[in-house]
This record gives C-alpha cells, sequence and structure tokens, in this order.
C-alpha cells in the first residue's frame, strides 16, 4: 500500500516499476523481450557525433579563400590522425612550401571555400544505455531502447543531484530523525548507496566522495 507525503512524496513497499531506457539517438538494442537484465547490464548502445572543430586553413596557409580546394590532400568524409598533414601550399622552392596539420582525429567534415575554414569532426561518442534495475525486459522499441520492468519498493524523492546510479543500500544511521554527519561514513560503504537520516551535512557529502559511495538517500524510511 503506498502512503503520501507532504508535498508528494510517494513511497510504496511493494510495486512493480517499469523503466525506460532510451538512447539520445537511434541505435542498437542488445537485448529482447523476455531477458533478465542486471543493473549493470547495457541494453542499449549509439554513437554520437564527435565535437566540431574549426580549422582556418586559407589563413595558415596564407591564401584566398577561394583557393583552398586546391590545396587540400584530404577531402569531405575522409578520415584524419592528428598531426597529419591536410593541406600543402607548393612553391617553386621546396623548402618555402607550407603545410597545415589536423589538430584532432576524426574526420573532415567540410571545406568552405567561401571561408577558408575547414571543420574537423572528432571521433565519434559510445554510449551506452544501462539497465540500472534488476528485472526483466518487457518491450523492446527498435533503434531506440527498451523498457524494464521490476518489482521493488518505491521512495519518490523530491529533490536531486547528479544521474541515476545503482547500489546495495546500506543505512547509516541509527534513526530516521538523525543527522547524516561525517562521522557515519565509513570505507567499507564504496560503492553503496547510503541511507541517512533527517538531513546531511556538506562534511558527509564530501567523505561520501572520499570514499566512492555510488549516492546518498536522506529520508523515506522508519
Amino acid at each position: 500500500m503506498g502512503h503520501a507525503y507532504t508535498p508528494g512524496l510517494k513511497v510504496t513497499d511493494n510495486q512493480i516499476v517499469r523503466k525506460h531506457r532510451i538512447l539520445p539517438l537511434k541505435g542498437d538494442v542488445v537485448v529482447k523481450v523476455g531477458d533478465n537484465v542486471e543493473p549493470s547490464d547495457v541494453v542499449a548502445q549509439t554513437h554520437l557525433p564527435g565535437n566540431v572543430v574549426p580549422l582556418n586553413v586559407a589563413n595558415i596557409l596564407g591564401l584566398p579563400p577561394e583557393d583552398l580546394p586546391l590545396v587540400m590532400l584530404k577531402k569531405e568524409g575522409q578520415a584524419i590522425k592528428q598531426g597529419e598533414e591536410i593541406a600543402l601550399k607548393k612553391s617553386f622552392i621546396k623548402f618555402f612550401n607550407k603545410s597545415c596539420h589536423a589538430t584532432i582525429d576524426g574526420s573532415i567534415e567540410s571545406i568552405s571555400h567561401i571561408t577558408g575554414q575547414v571543420l574537423q569532426r572528432g571521433m565519434p561518442i559510445p554510449v551506452q544505455v544501462k539497465a540500472y534495475v534488476r528485472g526483466k525486459v518487457v518491450e523492446v522499441i527498435p533503434t531506440e531502447g527498451v523498457i524494464v520492468a521490476c518489482q521493488a519498493a518505491v521512495v519518490q524523492g523530491i529533490f536531486g543531484i547528479g544521474g541515476e546510479t545503482f547500489g546495495n543500500i546500506q543505512i547509516a544511521v541509527p534513526s530516521n530523525t538523525t543527522v547524516l554527519t561525517d562521522e557515519f561514513i565509513k570505507e567499507d560503504m564504496s560503492g553503496k548507496v547510503i541511507v541517512g537520516g533527517s538531513l546531511v551535512t556538506a562534511e558527509a557529502l564530501k567523505k561520501a566522495i572520499k570514499v566512492k559511495a555510488k549516492g546518498i538517500v536522506v529520508g523515506g524510511f522508519d
């Protein structure tokens, strides 16, 4: 049975929870309906486009922007390595040749004969979506993600900082009215979700970070 607490905190001891695990961009779903998953299991993955880094090649080589395509050694879409020569302005005397080098690993996004700029696209950034709960995949949304269902106790928080995480729960205080201070934070709480009492101090938060706790929950228990 659920209980409502002002201003809207809901606590239930037994509920079916359905969590949507969706990619920011279309990608690959790596599980199927009926699979049992652990919190750390990857359920979907994709790649975000790398950052764009401009390079004023025309300015570096000292030539008008409209001549830029004539000196480029790399074309749009081709891969580049940091320090690799991507453009060469030849002279009658080889000693006076001028070259321009890539500043990142990635590829050539675009070459502008108007601005003289070359846009370098960084390497794709891998993104993985985890289950974050122990449960079962009940629905697959092709190329986007999944819905994972589990039976759980739910404490609906009002305010939070940081991303989603998971870990074994460890109650750190003797009662729900006790202030969670740094003296309650122990080294063996590494990887744990620490449950405190009525309040948490700044010193306790700092120590929890130091011991590498996964998170802190204040209140929500009898």
